[in-house]
């Protein structure tokens, strides 16, 4: 069955869990620095150990085809091994080196479940259409426990305090990316679904829509256009001439109703809307970066390693860093306590691993995402999306590089479904049935 299939992926559990109704925890950015663990840390360390040995034990089962797997992409591997590495030398310059080694052990976890995905897919025991259809499935799921928690709060139900949900992080996941993961596959299914199907996959795009509106997140939004834009640009290419006509056209109106909506609604109301959405998009967007600390973040963690480029160490050094500069971030209102990483990917990057980690990471990214535009296969249209909102979304997040997170489990998720996606392009010619030749008995014969 199909809904065992994509079960089978260790992928899929890293990026379910750890699992949910996660217990709120008292430990503040500082506490594992310190080695204070609790039974939360211990389980979730259990999770993606249990996991990554499944991945092994999957990448075993496939290994007559890991060196031809590996023969499509030796550029990827290249800056994979760099990117590693920098992250485990780093810890010869943290101020914690077993946590440093901890996490690059963790995302030497989510490397090799990404490794296991793309092999799967390049060994064909698995296709794209059936891991795009598991990512959708938890996603969707993880989407209504979210919705299930703002309108009924399970905790306050239950009577117990210390369980909950935190909307926009890690008790279940990431609203925006959840609610963006959901918007890209159902557009990608309706485009070949019909009848019930269709109404169902059009009812979770508008609703995942609406969740991700109220998350107010700008990176999000940005994300969802330009993703959108390009899954929408990579649909017309894929459609008749006269489907496409049709398509454009009924963008085209709808583009030209909505100013004059918005101009009817604010008369009728006495607001101005598009001031408003301007004013939160782009005018308030550096006055909330400053009054939160982001700038001053980016700030200091640049001046700290213009004099140290080999890096602070690997998620401990910006976090220690950070914390020690908590007077000067303080007077931006940024609480101590809340301060775990530097708030944008590429910045945790140069400021753990420094610029070889940095210059390593952005390496693999550009593989990726020149390879996923060389694929045909039909699939890539939501998994090129998802990786433009994965690269936006880092912009004000480092949870796409620190483990335990979604967005660092889409990450090689995308990156897996890549590899194993232009590995199958590739190999094709080799893998073409060869003629036999007829055995000469039987050439004499005829």
């Amino acid at each position: 069955m199909t809904w065992r299939r994509y079960a089978s992926l260790p992928i899929l559990w890293l990026y379910l869990g750890p699992p949910i109704l996660r217990p709120v925890s008292e430990r503040g950015a500082m506490e594992s620095l310190a080695g204070v663990f609790d039974a939360w840390n211990i389980f979730r360390l259990a999770w993606w150990m249990l996991f990554a040995l499944i991945a092994l034990a999957s990448i075993y089962q496939h290994r007559q085809h890991v060196r031809e797997f590996i023969r499509t992409m030796p550029q990827l591997v290249l800056w994979v091994f760099v990117w590693v590495s920098s992250l485990i030398v780093s810890s010869a310059f943290s101020p914690a080196p077993l946590f440093t080694l901890a996490n690059a052990g963790l995302m030497l976890m989510l490397v090799v479940a990404g490794f296991d995905l793309g092999l799967r897919i390049f060994a064909r025991t698995v296709d794209l259409e059936t891991v795009l259809r598991g990512l959708y499935v938890v996603s969707v799921g993880l989407l209504a426990m979210i919705v299930v928690n703002i309108f009924l709060d399970p905790g306050s139900l239950l009577g117990v305090r210390g369980l909950g949900f935190r909307i926009g992080g890690g008790f279940i996941g990431d609203t925006a990316l959840l609610a963006s993961v959901v918007i890209f596959l159902s557009l990608y299914f309706l485009m070949r679904a019909r009848g019930s199907k269709a109404v169902w996959y059009a009812i979770a795009t508008i609703a995942s829509l609406a969740i991700l509106v109220m998350t107010r997140t700008r990176t999000a939004y940005i994300g969802l256009a330009l993703g959108g834009g390009l899954f929408a640009f990579q649909w017309l290419l894929l459609v008749a001439p006269r489907a496409r006509a049709i398509a454009l056209g009924a963008i085209l109106i709808a583009a030209g109703l909505v100013p004059p909506a918005i101009v009817a609604a604010d008369a009728l109301t006495g607001t101005s809307s598009i001031n408003q959405m301007a004013q939160y998009l782009v005018r308030d967007a550096t006055t909330v970066a400053t009054a939160s600390g982001r700038t001053t973040i980016t700030a200091i963690v640049i001046e700290q390693v213009a004099s140290q480029p080999w890096g602070l160490g690997y998620s401990a050094g910006p976090r220690l860093l950070l914390q020690s500069s908590y007077s000067e971030l303080g007077e931006h209102g940024v609480h101590a306590e809340r301060i775990g990483n530097a708030h944008n990917t590429f910045l945790e990057m140069l400021g753990g691993s420094g610029v070889l980690g940095l210059f390593a990471y952005l390496a693999f990214l550009t593989w990726v995402a020149l390879n996923m535009l060389r694929v045909s296969d039909r699939g890539m249209l939501p998994v090129r999306a998802l990786f433009i909102y994965v690269v936006v979304a880092g912009l004000t997040s480092s949870n796409g590089v620190l483990p335990f997170f979604q967005a660092s489990v889409l990450t090689w998720f995308v990156l897996g479904a890549v590899a194993g996606a232009n590995g199958v392009l590739h190999a094709m010619p080799s893998r073409a049935p060869r003629a036999v030749p007829r055995p000469p008995a039987l050439e004499m014969v005829r």
